[in-house]
């Protein structure tokens, strides 16, 4: 099962969104809707989650947005059929969900 982070900071207006678009790209991969929650502000975050704009959403290790992280808090925004969104695609973290779903697994 694939690590899924959602980077948020608490005033971010795009952050239901994010939260939305990842449950129903879950339920097109065919996987349980299952992820973490991280405040990029609280003092038990980690320093490589800091850098993330609000919202972004990890997946084993990397950002659905494909952007490093950047230097200080800041709202993100997505490009989504070149059209600016403030929360990734259900179609872009689905196929994200679905391409990690089919990695092989060492053991």
């Amino acid at each position: 099962m694939a690590d899924v982070i959602l980077v948020y900071e608490r005033t971010c207006p795009n952050v239901r969104a994010a939260r939305a678009n990842l449950v129903r790209a879950f339920s097109e991969a065919g996987l349980p809707a299952t992820w973490r929650e991280v405040d990029r502000d609280a003092a038990d975050t980690p320093s490589w989650l800091r850098g993330f704009g609000s919202p972004t959403i990890v997946i084993d290790g990397e950002d659905v947005g494909g952007a490093p992280p950047a230097d200080g808090a800041s709202c993100r925004l997505y490009e989504d059929g070149g059209r600016l969104v403030g929360a990734p695609s259900v179609e872009r973290i689905a196929a994200r969900l679905r391409s990690t779903r089919l990695r092989p697994t060492s053991r």
